[in-house]
């Protein structure tokens, strides 16, 4: 796994991410019923040994897109963050290992993930509300987008942003 988050850097690295940002970002994830039809992940997303809380929903990090899924009819356990592709015709959660993987690697365009340069002056904000494609000059590099709220929120002012949601 370790090797996989090694890899997913490097990428990230190569096509103009923050490497600094992105490892401050972390995926990781388990196999439920491997290589059988109802094969699903259980996966957990971090921001410097912090778990993402399950409010934010639908985020877009440096490292990828994810949204939380509370249950799926099938499973035994929750499977909690797990990546998803957006395209024109909405979002799409991946439950099998492979396609996880696929993900992971950087391969697929639809994948979507924050690419930022350094910006000059870091907002001190908890959150600031904006489109996606328009990322305003003062969001970190290490910022993620909340897709449901249409918010940029800092990472680290992150219990500030849950209390204007009211989910702390």
């Amino acid at each position: 796994m370790k090797l996989a988050i090694a890899l997913v850097i490097a990428l990230l690295k190569a096509t103009g991410f923050s490497a600094e940002a992105a490892g401050k970002w972390d995926y990781q994830y388990t196999t439920k019923n491997a290589g059988t039809r109802s094969e699903y992940v259980v996966g957990t997303l971090s921001f410097e040994g912090e778990r993402l809380a399950q409010a934010w929903r639908h985020v877009i990090t440096p490292i990828g897109e994810f949204i939380f899924v509370d249950k799926l009819a099938w499973a035994d356990a929750s499977p909690n963050w797990v990546p998803v592709t957006s395209d024109g015709r909405g979002s799409h959660p991946h439950f099998d290992s492979t396609n996880v993987k696929n993900l992971l690697s950087g391969v697929n365009p639809n994948f979507r993930k924050c690419v930022v340069g350094q910006p000059v002056e870091v907002s001190n904000d908890a959150y600031m509300s904006g489109k996606f494609e328009e990322r305003a000059k003062q969001i970190g590099s290490d910022w993620f987008y909340a897709v449901d709220l249409g918010w940029w929120v800092n990472p680290k002012k992150i219990g500030e942003a849950l209390q204007a949601i009211g989910k702390e």
